[in-house]
């Protein structure tokens, strides 16, 4: 659906990110942890602060949404942009 969940602490559990519909918002720096996965299974993420993921597994087509801020969203492997699904990366809207 069109519901947002917003990410503001420290993460430390070890499991996957799953972006399956509406939007996940990193709200703060280091929300994910570093050794975690993210899965785009549909939906969004918007960025913001810097961050580190692990690796992307892109299951369906999704979209990457990066703020205004300048900040670094950084992939530690980058071998899992598969599948013949799409990625869409866009700016955030201007206020």
């Amino acid at each position: 659906g069109a519901d947002s969940l917003v990410l503001t602490g420290a993460n430390t559990t070890t499991g996957a990110l799953n972006v399956n519909a509406g939007t996940v918002k990193l709200g703060a720096t280091n929300v994910i942890y570093d050794s975690a996965d993210i899965y785009f299974n549909g939906g969004n993420l918007s960025t913001g602060f810097n961050d580190i993921i692990r690796r992307m597994y892109l299951t369906d087509n999704s979209t990457l949404t990066l703020g205004q801020t300048a900040h670094a969203l950084t992939f530690i492997y980058t071998d899992s942009l598969l599948n013949n699904k799409t990625l869409f990366c866009e700016g955030a809207p201007e206020n």
